[in-house]
């Protein structure tokens, strides 16, 4: 179950800079019965050709053949398991998106129709979540509580309809992700951001690479050649941060 804090964060209430809690933009719970949301849900996976250049059937028929939709179907069923009082019925569901997709979604996360999960692997959403209508995940989200050890950020994000969260991302605690925002790759979001927003990881990155002399191993920025550092127009060197692997 749930705490007050993160139950009052599925109603739509955030943490404000001040810590009073304050009403944010949640999406409208969804009405569509289990089979219309399937349907609107196979739209959207429909939806990921966006040039529509092969036949309806055969775009039909990939569909049912991607990972992604059958992660989504199974969670619909969870979903509505849990809503029923069938919390066994449930868990095991969800344990068998995990075995079948490595795909992770609490059955209590409240989910608007319309989502799509191109590649579900590492995948993992908590019982808190809120989306909106017409969500795409990538490979490797993460959306759940931040606040196991730091209490200030108790609490589930609510993202809003038509975003894109992309491979890589995580999102943690009582944040609002605004509709129709993109959030690119890598990035690890605690913060809340308006709608029609895009962010993007920290780039140019840097490598690093290990140089072995009589003295012993030391660590340096990499040659200019082809995989080395990252450089310019006028081949001078990018600065960077992150991304060092150490040899």
């Amino acid at each position: 179950m749930p705490s007050g804090r993160q139950a009052s964060d599925r109603a739509g209430v955030t943490d404000g800079g001040d810590g009073a809690r304050t009403r944010a933009q949640v999406p409208a719970p969804a009405t569509e019965s289990l089979l219309a949301t399937i349907r609107l849900d196979f739209e959207s996976f429909l939806n990921l050709d966006d040039e529509k250049t092969r036949s309806l059937s055969r775009r039909r028929f990939d569909v049912l053949s991607l990972p992604g939709f059958w992660a989504v179907v199974i969670f619909r069923i969870s979903a509505v398991a849990h809503r029923a009082g069938l919390t066994p019925v449930a868990r095991l569901l969800m344990v068998l998106n995990i075995v079948l997709f490595s795909c992770e979604i609490s059955p209590r996360a409240q989910i608007g129709p319309g989502l799509a999960l191109p590649h579900p692997q590492g995948m993992a959403l908590g019982g808190g979540v809120v989306l909106g209508r017409r969500v795409r995940l990538l490979r490797g989200t993460a959306i759940g509580t931040a606040g196991y050890k730091d209490k200030r950020r108790d609490g589930f994000p609510v993202i809003g309809d038509d975003c894109t969260i992309c491979d890589g991302v995580k999102v943690f605690g009582p944040v609002d992700v605004g509709a129709r925002s993109t959030i690119g790759a890598s990035v690890v979001l605690f913060e809340s951001v308006p709608p029609d927003s895009t962010v993007v990881a920290h780039l140019p990155y840097e490598v690093r690479t290990a140089v072995r002399d009589a003295g012993g191993t030391t660590e340096g920025p990499a040659p200019d050649r082809p995989g080395g550092a990252r450089r310019g127009a006028n081949g001078a060197a990018l600065p960077g941060r992150g991304g060092v692997r150490k040899v």
